[in-house]
């Protein structure tokens, strides 16, 4: 207080802020609150696609990801568990387990483009293997195709990459 401190500033308002410490920046930290916001932010979704409230009791929270994330999640594990309402943390080797994903071309964009070719590129495209085209779509690379005939690019905004939960699951 000013008045039993004599150096003191009236008001803290007119006192300066204080100068940034680089000692003070823990970028361990940061990373790993901001893995444990993620995988809330994540598992809320989840819980939203499924349409099932927080204040529903969930028996695991099922998450695949780098061992960073593994490691935030385990150390931080009551947080997560009780900010969700879930009773196990379980981690995954293999997104597989959890998850599949469908690719299919955007018949509405790809129809404007190519019209009565779409036929063929449909053709042309279910004989590449789902977990290739899937690569491709995913790494933002160009599906080419090509049977003699007909020459196509298709870009991976031209997709549309569907998640199909494993049964008993809901993901984000």
């Amino acid at each position: 207080m000013a008045s039993q401190d004599k150096s003191a500033q009236e008001s803290i308002h007119l006192c300066s802020y204080p100068e940034y410490q680089q000692e003070d920046f823990d970028e361990t930290l940061i990373n790993e609150v901001d893995t444990v916001i993620a995988i809330v932010s994540l598992a809320r979704s989840a819980r939203n696609k499924a349409n099932i409230k927080i204040r529903q009791p969930l028996g695991e929270l099922v998450i695949y990801g780098e061992e960073s994330a593994k490691k935030a999640a385990t150390e931080n594990s009551a947080e997560i568990l009780e900010e969700l309402n879930i009773k196990l943390l379980r981690f995954v080797e293999s997104e597989d387990e959890i998850v599949r994903y469908e690719v299919k071309p955007n018949l509405k964009v790809l129809g404007q483009k190519y019209g009565s070719e779409m036929g063929r590129i449909t053709q042309l495209l279910n004989r590449i293997p789902a977990a290739e085209l899937l690569e491709k779509v995913k790494s933002g690379a160009v599906v080419e195709l090509n049977d003699g005939e007909l020459k196509a690019e298709l870009y991976p905004e031209e997709f549309i990459i569907n998640e199909l939960p494993a049964e008993g699951f809901a993901v984000s």
